[in-house]
This record gives C-alpha cells, sequence and structure tokens, in this order.
C-alpha cells in the first residue's frame, strides 16, 4: 500500500515536471512574463506557423503581451522555474518578436491621436490626456509620445497603484499607462464621456437636419 502510493506520488510529481496539462504548475513555461523575459514563447508552441501573431497573459489575465515567432533560439536555463536552485533545460524554440507594454502604450497612444484629431478643434485643446510611464519605461517610447504625437507623459514611481492614480487623476480625459509586462489599462473620464455623447447628438442632429 505504501510503496503503491509512493509511486503515485513519484509520478505526479513528473508530470508536474513535464508541465503535463491539468497536472503541470501554474504559469510554468508559459504566460506573460515568461514570454516577455525569456523571448521564446510558451510551451506547446511548436505547431504554431512563424509569423503567427500570438498574445499571452498571466495568470489573472490582468497583463497581456503580444509576439510573433520569427526564428530560432534557445536558452539553457530558466529563471522562472519552480525549483530555481535547480538548472531548468529548456527545448529549442522559435524566437520571437515581443510587443511588450512599452510598445503597446505607443499603439495605444497613436490610435488615441488620430480619434482626437476627428473632434472639433475647440474641444480637442481642452482635452487632457497622458500617458503614464515609471523610470524604468522606454525612452523612445516616451520621446515618441512627446515629440510626434504630441501628447503629454508622466513619470511616477514604480507600482500599478501609482500608474494607475495618475491615470485616474480628475484633472484628465483620458490617461492610459502600461508596464513593460504588459499590466495595463486606458481609462477615459465621465466628462469626457458626457462630453462625446453630446458631440455625437449634435452630429446627428445635423445630417438629419441635411437630409
Amino acid at each position: 500500500g505504501k510503496k503503491e502510493e509512493r509511486g503515485k506520488k513519484e509520478e505526479r510529481g513528473k508530470k508536474e515536471e513535464r508541465g503535463e496539462k491539468g497536472k503541470g504548475i501554474l504559469n510554468y513555461l508559459v504566460g506573460a512574463d515568461f514570454v516577455q523575459k525569456e523571448l521564446i514563447p510558451p510551451q506547446n508552441f511548436e505547431d504554431v506557423p512563424a509569423a503567427s501573431s500570438c498574445c499571452s497573459l498571466d495568470g489573472d489575465a490582468d497583463r497581456i503581451i503580444f509576439f510573433q515567432k520569427v526564428g530560432e533560439a534557445s536558452v539553457s536555463s530558466s529563471p522562472l522555474s519552480p525549483s530555481p536552485s535547480t538548472t531548468q533545460t529548456l527545448p529549442r524554440k522559435r524566437a520571437i518578436a515581443l510587443l511588450d507594454g512599452d510598445r503597446i502604450l505607443v499603439l495605444l497612444a497613436s490610435y488615441i491621436q488620430e480619434l482626437l484629431v476627428q473632434l472639433p478643434e475647440e474641444e480637442m485643446r481642452s482635452m487632457d490626456t497622458v500617458c503614464v510611464q515609471t523610470a524604468y519605461a522606454n525612452g523612445a517610447a516616451t520621446r515618441f509620445i512627446e515629440d510626434t504625437l504630441k501628447l503629454r507623459t508622466q513619470c511616477v514611481p514604480t507600482g500599478v497603484k501609482h500608474l494607475h492614480a495618475a491615470a485616474h487623476s480628475e484633472d484628465t480625459d483620458i490617461g492610459a499607462y502600461f508596464e513593460a509586462n504588459g499590466h495595463g489599462t486606458v481609462l477615459f473620464s465621465e466628462r469626457l464621456l458626457a462630453k462625446l455623447r453630446k458631440i455625437a447628438s449634435s452630429s446627428s442632429s445635423s445630417s438629419s437636419s441635411s437630409s
């Protein structure tokens, strides 16, 4: 009896190490954090074609990063292994082109700017939009947002609570933030939403009158 039970436990342990479905450790060789730091796809992506657009979430789905498989790469060990003292040899996998939080923020800011320029000029002038970053943000992303998109940036201490508070400021109409690990969001003030509804209603009335 004891020998049989010990054998079952050993088999379960082996399955966990192999990351078999339903028996693995949460986020082992998968997840946004793993993909961002290792720069390789999650395990079991071997059959995904090169140039496929993919995304990876973390355990509670509040982080997301995007990537494409573009070439061959390998790593000899993973610092994200559940046993840091034991070197984990990872199989050879395809390298990726990573779209991390800094790049996601730039894309969001670009799209927001495209929408803002469609508003009446007087409304756009009064709009306060801010992209919130930390000192660890990609400097090129900051310069692009400020110099090319002409949007305001704000640097705050590290931590989502600081980023969210700045983006959610009562003086801000649109606040966006994304950490490099893919943790972020875009916030819209109630004041802005009411203003947009008013603009949409006026445009609809004008169209009806002209027709």
